[in-house]
């Protein structure tokens, strides 16, 4: 189930992305970086990721809340373990 849900997730993200007005332009960010890595670094790396989406999510959510939002953040390897 949660994959199916990251999946639709994903999808929609790609939907957003074909919006193209400046508007749609404005009300998103999406971003990305390809870099190399310590592989044994990995562990720390997901505790920052996930310390991150909590400080961003408790910012955004005080005072009166108008719009509902998704972040997504993917840390993946593009090598399949291959060194």
């Amino acid at each position: 189930a949660m994959r199916q849900l990251h999946s639709s997730l994903i999808n929609l993200a790609l939907e957003t992305l074909a919006l193209d007005k400046k508007s749609d332009y404005e009300r998103r960010d999406i971003s990305g970086a390809m870099f190399a890595i310590n592989s044994k670094r990995l562990p720390q790396a997901k505790k920052k990721i996930e310390k991150f989406r909590r400080q961003l999510l408790q910012f955004l959510g005080r005072g009166e809340c108008d719009e509902l939002y998704q972040l997504n953040v993917q840390l993946f390897s593009l090598t399949k373990g291959k060194k």
